[in-house]
């Protein structure tokens, strides 16, 4: 159910939006890896130490999707609200993935 909700978000925001169809959807993938990033840090401090992609996620995917989104809320390409909403959304993703992946 939730998944349905979060993908007609997803396309009724690309349908009123066309031409921003295809740098909604590299923010949105960007928002993932940057929610990914704090799953990483979570993971290796509760194994007390390294966890696998804590060293790629730290120094790549986190301060590239801060950049990101801070520089596209600055250029204008999206307002401050709609980069919220990426990042919401980012969340549900990772949440409704890894509950698959660990479910199954």
């Amino acid at each position: 159910m939730i998944v349905t909700v979060i993908a007609l978000s997803v396309i009724s925001w690309a349908i009123l939006s066309p031409r921003k169809v295809a740098l909604i959807l590299a923010l949105l993938i960007e928002s993932i890896l940057l929610v990914n990033t704090g799953w990483h840090i979570l993971a290796s401090f509760d194994r007390g130490g390294y966890a696998p992609g804590v060293i790629t996620a730290v120094l790549i995917n986190l301060p590239f999707g801060v950049y990101v989104l801070r520089r596209a809320v600055k250029e204008k390409w999206i307002r401050a609200q709609a980069a919220w909403r990426l990042l919401a959304i980012a969340v549900a993703f990772h949440f409704i993935l890894l509950g698959s992946l660990l479910a199954g």
